[in-house]
């Protein structure tokens, strides 16, 4: 099946206007505070402080092509918006990033680069990519595990993956909006565009 075959067969729901607050809303994008991070490698339960203006973690991961990608090589150049998923192949990862490959196009004219990020290998990502048409970066945080999702507050050591989460990161490497999502809701996707746009 060609990728746009998936996208229309999976027909997903790319915005949420008519869902109850509370499942929509995660925190405040303009300082949501403490994020809670589970259990990391070490067993221990977590809590990471990563407000609004604050420098995002840099790291440096592959992507499904091997290439290695670090996000302070951005500054200065362009926005990035960071999409920490659970799982390549899973339900609701799949019409995530159906959204992003649909929605593309308006990302690239607000001036601005997609990761996604997940616990999955550089080879899933790469099958992944290729079957989804996917043309944007999919990082391998996959050794150690979730150590990059661990540094923004969203890794689940428990379950042993990353928890459903969008940062928008300006060009300057500060964190300009975040939000949180349980893991079976597909995030708005138009509501992360109106907010890069308001983000110089």
């Amino acid at each position: 099946m060609s990728a746009i075959g998936i996208r229309e067969f999976i027909a997903p729901k790319c915005s949420a206007p008519n869902l109850p607050k509370e499942e929509r809303v995660w925190r405040a994008a303009t300082g949501f505070g403490k994020m809670l991070g589970g259990n990391s490698n070490d067993g221990k339960e977590h809590t990471m402080s990563l407000s609004i203006g604050h420098t995002a973690p840099d790291f440096t991961l592959k992507d499904q092509n091997q290439k290695e990608v670090k996000l302070s090589d951005f500054a200065g150049k362009k926005k990035v918006v960071l999409v920490f998923y659970p799982l390549d192949w899973s339900p609701t990862c799949t019409k995530e990033h159906v959204c992003f490959v649909n929605d593309m196009k308006q990302f690239e004219t607000l001036d601005a680069e997609v990761l996604g990020v997940s616990v999955d290998s550089v080879w899933s990502h790469k099958a992944y990519a290729e079957k989804m048409g996917i043309q944007y970066s999919l990082l391998a945080d996959f050794h150690p595990k979730g150590a990059t999702g661990e540094k923004y507050g969203v890794y689940l050591g428990e379950k042993g993956i990353t928890g459903r989460a969008i940062f928008i990161v300006d060009k300057h490497g500060k964190v300009a909006w975040a939000k949180n999502y349980d893991i079976p809701v597909v995030p708005d996707v138009k509501e992360v565009a109106t907010a890069l746009a308001g983000v110089k």
